[in-house]
């Protein structure tokens, strides 16, 4: 007598339960694109991503930290809302960035305002992924950029072109 040994599912279930599977992780890989794709348009900084402080104006915004995610930053689209009671700075603007503000951060690229007039020391060293600094305004006020404040941006090809143009 020979021992039988049976299945519960055939080779022809089996297959395709396969390609089942196959397709549904097709679709789940496709709709996590669709997803990235779509959070990348959305992705806006909001005052809550930054630590800053306000001038004695009531206006000049200084960032001292950035503390979001997004690899695209536009600072000239950030609504800077007050801490305290929540509602927004009227005429807030981004005039300096901190010493270390970005340092080490994800973000790939970043639109300056026009009213930024400085940059601090190692502002954004460190952010590997930076490759893209540019202004949003055509009237810039720039006047410092301290040592080190891109260092280690080893991607930002267009840093000394940035520089000469804003003579520095």
């Amino acid at each position: 007598t020979g021992l039988m040994i049976t299945t519960s599912c055939p080779v022809t279930a089996y297959a395709e339960q396969t390609t089942q599977f196959q397709e549904e992780v097709e679709q789940e890989q496709t709709t996590d694109v669709s997803v990235e794709m779509e959070e990348l348009e959305n992705s806006k900084a909001s005052s809550g991503d930054f630590t800053f402080t306000v001038a004695a104006n009531g206006t000049d915004i200084t960032i001292t930290k950035y503390k979001g995610s997004d690899i695209v930053v536009d600072l000239s689209q950030v609504e800077w809302v007050d801490g305290t009671t929540g509602e927004p700075i009227e005429g807030a603007k981004v005039v300096a960035i901190s010493a270390s503000a970005f340092q080490s951060s994800g973000i790939s690229k970043i639109i300056l305002p026009g009213t930024l007039t400085k940059i601090g020391q190692r502002a954004f060293e460190g952010c590997k992924s930076l490759s893209s600094v540019s202004f949003s305004d055509k009237d810039v006020m720039l006047a410092v950029i301290d040592s080190s404040a891109f260092a280690y941006c080893n991607v930002l090809s267009d840093y000394y072109s940035f520089c000469k143009k804003y003579r520095y």
